[in-house]
């Protein structure tokens, strides 16, 4: 193989992971963590007079406080990157474009890694399985979604599915006689009584396109004693999943699922875990970032941390229904000689429309560039915000067929600084922090055809740089997504593909 066709291989691989990263962004309207029982907590030990409710493993038990509801508590002292909590979601549904790349199931992709390839169902010729053991198992809910998703003129997006599969599944429980799976999904958190007007004119919409779906069209049905789904009941139950639901990512971001156990884990804005698939399967994953001690609370973050905090106040507000207050004066938000509202507006416009236009987006970003490193704080958090659309919009540039030269450089300085300004706020092992330094590795290695202009060693140089970089992001993983994640599994893979390359280079330029 010659050293072009090891770039071009390695070419490839980029391509491909950074298609992976953008189906993954596309999924911003679904949170990354889910909301428990309402309001965002102290990092400090825990209060004497909680209530403990149940053991969940060694490591946490669940507590009822008497200020914030349910919360999970570590009972022993426990170190960064250990997983506290691993459970299966209860109930899953794909986005619609991966319905024939996951089991509909397991979300087990088909076809890679050594995965056998997904058996499609022979009926609404739709969904996907990666054994026929996971397609009886899916089968009770299946045999009415199946004639759902034939009447449905277009396939419903992923969380009317999801709302219509637990419907399904809880008809099911109720005639086996299990009374403990409608309870857990009764427990989940709702906002719904907090809703504006507007907002619940909005749900109702939803409701009508879930009821749409559900009764195949006969929205009258609804009401019927067959169907037992009130109108007052639809609205609650999908105000619990927009409350309540993960993006059910692994490689790429494939769906929603929910996860009742989950949901026990409550808000802070100083947090100490993750709540995330790190598998390629729907386990769902509770990982530490920080050391706890015995009595600590577990805490997630359910919105980005890396935002500005009046963002994280407005979504939360949005989504949660809980207010987070003024920013602190020490939170190092930091202030230019631009107006920050206009510069934070300029940014999530841009964000909105770069992946159909990511040119004009830069382009929309650029003028600012040299006011944001000149008059915001390093660990200023709208810098980190700029700083962080930009580089996401320079990789989709690098992708195009068309790329500028000027953009593979420019790509890797924009990742670098990012990776350094999220050093700044974030601890180390946090997933975000791992996730950027993998991309940045990414971009180093990409190929844009300078290497047929370099000297053999300097390709060398430039490939054990990589191999460096992609190591401190395994480091980093092993802590924010835990041992044995599929990030992980990627990131070994990656550096032992890069080491043979370096190798076959060095025999080659010894030979000569």
């Amino acid at each position: 193989m010659s050293f072009s066709d090891l770039a071009a291989k390695r070419s490839a691989r980029l391509k491909q992971q950074q298609h992976q990263q953008q189906q993954r962004d596309k999924m911003d309207d679904v949170t990354d963590d889910i909301a428990s029982d309402k309001k965002p907590t102290d990092d400090n030990p825990i209060n004497p007079i909680n209530r403990p409710i149940s053991i969940l493993n060694d490591d946490i038990q669940v507590e009822q406080t008497s200020t914030k509801g349910r919360g999970v508590f570590a009972r022993r002292d426990i170190k960064r990157g250990t997983t506290v909590l691993s459970t299966k979601a209860t109930m899953i549904a794909l986005e619609h474009s991966y319905l024939d790349k996951h089991c509909s199931y397991t979300a087990i992709p088909g076809g890679t890694h050594g995965k056998p390839p997904l058996a499609r169902c022979s009926l609404c010729k739709k969904t996907h399985y990666i054994s026929k053991h996971a397609q009886r198992l899916d089968w009770p809910v299946h045999k009415r979604e199946c004639e759902c998703l034939r009447a449905a003129k277009t396939t419903p997006e992923d969380s009317i599915r999801l709302m219509a599969r637990l419907v399904w599944m809880r008809d099911c429980k109720r005639a086996d006689g299990d009374t403990d799976w409608e309870k857990q999904l009764d427990g989940l958190h709702e906002t719904y009584d907090l809703l504006s007007e507007e907002d619940k004119v909005g749900l109702g919409e939803r409701v009508r396109q879930f009821a749409l779906y559900f009764t195949k069209g006969e929205v009258s049905r609804l009401q019927n004693s067959d169907v037992d789904v009130s109108i007052p009941y639809a609205m609650r139950l999908l105000n619990k999943i927009q409350t309540n639901a993960f993006a059910l990512q692994n490689s790429d971001a494939v769906g929603v699922a929910i996860a009742p156990l989950a949901a026990l884990v409550n808000h802070d804005m100083h947090p100490n875990c993750t709540s995330q698939f790190t598998r390629a399967d729907d386990t769902l994953s509770v990982v530490l970032f920080k050391d706890v001690k015995k009595g600590q609370e577990i805490t997630t973050s359910y919105v980005d941390q890396t935002l500005p905090w009046d963002m994280q106040r407005d979504a939360l507000w949005k989504q949660y229904r809980f207010d987070i207050g003024e920013c602190p004066k020490d939170n190092n938000e930091g202030s230019g000689n631009v107006d920050k509202d206009t510069l934070l507006n300029t940014v999530n416009a841009a964000e909105k429309f770069y992946f159909d236009d990511p040119l004009r987006a830069f382009q929309r970003l650029q003028p600012y560039y040299d006011t944001v490193e000149s008059a915001y704080a390093p660990a200023s958090r709208v810098r980190v915000r700029y700083l962080r659309v930009c580089f996401a919009i320079m990789i989709t540039i690098a992708q195009l067929d068309n790329m500028p030269t000027w953009a593979p450089r420019l790509t890797v300085e924009l990742g670098r600084k990012t990776v350094g300004a999220l050093k700044l706020i974030l601890p180390y092992g946090h997933p975000i922090r791992a996730l950027t330094l993998a991309e940045v590795a990414k971009q180093m290695l990409a190929d844009s055809g300078e290497e047929r202009n370099m000297m053999e060693l300097a390709v060398v140089d430039k490939l054990e740089k990589c191999v460096l970089a992609l190591d401190e992001s395994r480091m980093e993983t092993q802590i924010g997504y835990g041992k044995d994640s599929a990030l992980e599994g990627y990131l070994v893979e990656e550096i032992e593909e890069i080491r043979k390359e370096i190798q076959m280079r060095r025999l080659a330029t010894v030979a000569v």
